[in-house]
């Protein structure tokens, strides 16, 4: 049963009817994700029958009040702000310019779900679930059609927000609404008096990731420390190539499995009957910003995939990217970057896989790791006050639960723990570890 919370006492049907400008008869409310699946929000499913006897499937997402550590960070980093300014103004900007080249007619199919409305403290998606949508396993990993799918929706979603700031310029991220696009998780725009002290908590996950592989590779562990003497650094490499080797875009910045949803289709393969993906929707977008295309890419490929997977269908991937990529800038009637080719595109990718490794230990303790190891089940939140709400925990005690909670994971989750040995045994085998920090 959900319990008592700020969204809850603000739903009802008349902000319901604000929010759709439609009169609603009556609404129902449900649970809109499984325990565990989210860490950065709640999520509330909300089914309303409007007057006119329609009926409209929502998801709200709110704040983790019960969580101080995870909602100081929504908070902090105002990613609710940022998700609903993409939603709200990025989308639609996207596609009135498609407009402009295209015609009245035309309408620029974005992989995002539809968008109702939302502030800081909630946002409102249409339920894809009712749709046929659901999420992949994030144990089993990826098929190759399910990746070629995000690799499709990735190259829509970075031709159509390059083509928009070439037509734009960088007017756009000077307008205030829009710094919230200017950030990176190491970086805040809004609180650089707190850098050091995310920097510091972000070297000290990678650090302990180290230490619990160097007990099984104690050479390996040697290298990774010289790897990156400063971790940090290493973390924000791709993205401060941006505009000095590569071209700007809006990126996705999380996207692995828990923000991709699939329909599925049966069908028929090598005489039997399988389950695969057809479309493909990204959601999330607290982590959106002004980056470049590989921050995305590397990301993706790199948590979700396994080495086996990339040994066979790394090429057909970015293939299926870049094709996409070019397909939808000539649609939008923006010439793709000077020297954008498929060569260009895998060389690039692989220069920086060395830096991704860095990011790994954080992503793959959170994303792989076993919740329950943690001593208790992962919760709804308890009532919260409207005097708790203005409380924030200090970022330095945030920051160290976050360091203890990536560490658990890791040391406790079999999983987690063989998907980071993996890739590090793999980049070893590149000689992604014996170069000098690239820049």
């Amino acid at each position: 049963m959900l319990r008592e919370n700020m969204f809850l006492k603000m739903l009802s049907k008349e902000f319901l009817t604000e929010l759709l400008g439609e009169p609603v008869r009556e609404y129902s409310l449900s649970t809109g994700s499984n325990q565990g699946d989210n860490i950065a929000g709640n999520l509330y499913a909300v089914k309303v029958r409007i007057q006119n006897r329609g009926i409209h499937h929502i998801v709200f997402k709110t704040p983790p009040y019960g969580n101080p550590t995870h909602c100081t960070y929504v908070k902090g980093w105002r990613v609710f702000d940022l998700e609903n300014r993409f939603y709200g103004f990025l989308v639609p900007e996207l596609k009135a310019l498609y407009k402009s080249r295209r015609g009245a007619e035309a309408d620029l199919d974005l992989p995002v779900p539809r968008y109702f409305g939302g502030n800081s403290n909630f946002v409102a998606l249409e339920d894809l679930r009712s749709l046929g949508f659901k999420m992949a396993d994030k144990y089993q990993g990826l098929s190759f059609p399910e990746v070629r799918l995000v690799m499709q929706c990735l190259g829509k979603l970075h031709a159509s927000t390059y083509s928009y700031i070439k037509e734009h310029g960088e007017k756009i991220f000077a307008q205030k609404e829009n710094h919230v696009f200017n950030s990176y998780p190491i970086r805040n725009h809004y609180m650089p008096d707190i850098d050091t002290v995310t920097e510091n908590a972000y070297s000290s996950i990678y650090i302990n990731g180290i230490e619990l592989l160097s007990r099984k590779h104690e050479i390996l562990g040697e290298k990774l420390k010289k790897y990156a003497p400063i971790p940090h650094e290493r973390m924000l490499a791709v993205y401060e190539q941006t505009d000095k080797r590569y071209f700007p875009v809006i990126s996705h910045g999380d996207i692995w499995v828990n923000n991709l949803m699939f329909k599925y289709e049966t069908v028929v393969k090598n005489g039997h009957l399988v389950e695969e993906a057809q479309e493909c929707i990204m959601v999330d977008f607290q982590q959106s910003r002004r980056e470049n295309i590989f921050g995305d890419l590397l990301y993706f490929m790199y948590t979700i995939t396994t080495p086996e997977f990339r040994k066979e269908f790394l090429a057909p991937s970015l293939n299926a990217y870049y094709e996409t990529f070019v397909e939808v800038a000539g649609q939008f009637k923006t010439p793709v970057p000077i020297g954008f080719t498929k060569g260009w595109l895998f060389e690039e990718f692989l220069r920086n896989v060395p830096n991704i490794f860095a990011s790994m230990p954080f992503a793959i303790s959170l994303q792989l790791g076993d919740f329950g190891v943690l001593g208790r089940p992962i919760k709804s939140p308890s009532p919260v006050g409207e005097d708790d709400l203005e409380m924030e925990l200090p970022w330095e005690g945030c920051y160290a639960n976050l360091i203890i909670l990536c560490r658990t994971l890791l040391e406790h989750s079999p999983l987690a723990m063989a998907r980071l040995e993996a890739v590090a045994l793999e980049m070893d085998e590149m000689g992604a570890f014996d170069s000098e920090l690239l820049h």
